[in-house]
């Protein structure tokens, strides 16, 4: 309630209609900025309207603020509240909203970066897979299981060690091998060698020279290039070797041709050149004497006749001990008989080489390689194998010496294909213990011959046929079913037994095969074993087991 209290003198109170009421308790500095602003808005009281007096200077009025309503201050402070709180709603939604999206942006990038890590990984992970195998073009077809063995007829113990090689003699697959890289000797079978080594280097229609030089004075030389064939068998005589050229033409022919140079002039002297190769390895260290004595072998030298024989239709004949020295005595007789009075009845013939720059006066030719190859093979004839394995050095320019042979034959055989590795040649005939070679190049060489390559058409002539020729026209048992399907060189020496060549199997399969049985008790009764064995292959043909 509100004291109505009339002024005191010289003080104003308020208007007329205005109630005077109690400061508020709070001091002027405490009220809100709301009460402050309606206290300025109210200014000097206006003069009463239609007053004709000069208006009157009021006095300063000293104007209470009425005091605020408790629930209008709560108003004011709940709104002022409320402002601040949106405000920093306002504010904490930036910032959140800030935060969130640098946690977006951190976040994605984040992802981003594990996300290529991953198809890193990944990538890394499909390189490091193994690339898949690739497909060939054509699926081969499934390997035939073969069934039918020789393995136990090659355990036959009259085989000694044996060692064996089976090929496709016509696409050179190998089906059976028992040993056949090893390289063991090959007995007689390396005369096969010997002939592919001459056709190739000497070629098939190369032929052997006999000379006689003009010598000067009163002599003349028989100069000798290697024909151990050239004979001294008289005129309607032949010897072991068909077609041979004879001593008493080549003496003949000289006798004339000197007379003609020298009338009335005598020979005295005859002299025997045996140098067109080296006479210091006329003889193997391996070979018994017995070689010799027996007349398996002559000595290898580039001068003589007859192969040496003592006699000369025989081809197991003794043989001397220095072929050159026993030219001499024949030559003198030929000459005399040539000519009458011609040679001096002191005449000498003696070993030694001819003068150069003399004048030839007289030639004979031995039969061309073909033929004396075919006379070494169906002869086994050790002479000429070796006076031809010479010769094959003499012309390739290896000098002629037994201990060249070895690079001389690699080279001359390397032409036909057949890998040479492994082989050792000591001599031509394959009589040397230390010769070597492989039931594998023997078995290729034979599928070579069987195929008639090059010049090899001429050895496969000189193969025998199971049953019916040459060296296996005896053999089969001549009731076998190989009977005339085996074409092979069958050989020998000591402690070796060989069947080398080709089988046409019943299935007309076409096999190309070596097998040799080495060993110090091996000898001609392992013959039998060697047959059963070729005739297996006849039966197994395309089914024959590698096992």
């Amino acid at each position: 309630m509100t004291d109505e209290t009339p002024p005191r003198d010289g003080e104003s109170g308020p208007p007329p209609g205005v109630s005077a009421s109690a400061p508020d308790a709070a001091s002027p500095g405490s009220v809100d900025s709301a009460t402050g602003l309606e206290a300025a808005e109210q200014g000097a009281t206006p003069a009463s309207a239609g007053s004709g007096a000069e208006p009157e200077v009021a006095a300063p009025v000293a104007t209470s603020v009425p005091a605020a309503d408790p629930r209008t201050r709560r108003a004011g402070i709940l709104a002022r509240l409320r402002k601040r709180r949106l405000a920093l709603g306002a504010i904490a939604f930036v910032v959140a909203f800030a935060v969130l999206g640098t946690g977006a942006v951190a976040a994605g990038h984040a992802m981003a970066e594990s996300r290529a890590a991953a198809e890193q990984k990944a990538d890394v992970a499909e390189s490091a897979k193994p690339s898949a195998r690739p497909r060939p073009d054509t699926i081969a077809a499934p390997a035939r299981l073969r069934s039918c063995s020789i393995s136990p007829l090659a355990g036959d113990t009259r085989l000694g060690t044996f060692e064996g090689t089976v090929i496709s003699a016509t696409g050179g697959d190998a089906l059976y091998d028992r040993g056949g890289a090893t390289p063991v000797r090959p007995g007689s079978a390396m005369k096969l060698l010997t002939a592919g080594a001459a056709l190739s280097v000497l070629g098939p229609d190369y032929r052997i020279p006999t000379t006689v030089i003009d010598a000067g004075d009163d002599s003349i030389a028989i100069v000798g290039h290697g024909d151990a064939t050239l004979s001294a068998q008289p005129a309607g005589s032949a010897s072991v070797y068909a077609g041979a050229p004879k001593l008493a033409d080549l003496l003949s022919t000289a006798a004339s041709t000197w007379t003609s140079r020298h009338p009335g002039k005598t020979i005295s002297t005859v002299l025997l050149d045996a140098s067109y190769w080296g006479t210091g390895d006329s003889w193997d260290a391996t070979w018994p004497t017995a070689l010799q004595t027996t007349g398996v072998v002559s000595k290898v030298t580039s001068l003589q006749l007859d192969g040496d024989r003592a006699d000369p239709a025989v081809a197991i004949s003794p043989r001397s001990d220095d072929p050159v020295a026993a030219v001499g005595a024949k030559a003198l007789a030929a000459l005399r008989a040539a000519a009458p009075g011609l040679v001096a009845d002191d005449a000498t013939a003696l070993a030694a080489t001819a003068p150069a720059g003399g004048t030839e006066i007289a030639q004979v030719q031995s039969q061309p390689v073909s033929q004396l190859v075919g006379q070494m093979l169906s002869l086994d004839d050790a002479t000429l194998a070796e006076t031809l394995g010479r010769l094959v050095s003499k012309k390739q320019g290896d000098g002629g010496s037994a201990a060249s042979l070895t690079g001389t034959y690699a080279t001359a055989l390397a032409g036909y294909g057949v890998a040479t590795t492994g082989i050792v040649v000591h001599d031509g005939s394959g009589l040397s213990t230390d010769d070597a070679v492989s039931a594998v190049f023997l078995a290729r060489f034979a599928a070579e011959i069987a195929q008639s390559h090059d010049d090899l058409a001429l050895l496969r002539t000189q193969l025998g046929r199971s049953g019916q020729s040459g060296a296996l026209a005896g053999r089969f048992g001549g009731t076998s079913s190989a009977d005339g399907a085996v074409e092979a060189f069958s050989g020998g020496g000591p402690g070796v037994r060989t069947l080398i060549g080709t089988v046409q199997a019943a299935d007309g399969t076409a096999l190309a095969f070596a097998f040799l049985g080495v060993g110090d008790a091996v000898n001609e009764t392992a013959d039998p074993a060697l047959d059963a064995l070729a005739a297996a292959l006849h039966d197994c043909g395309a089914n024959l087991s590698s096992i």
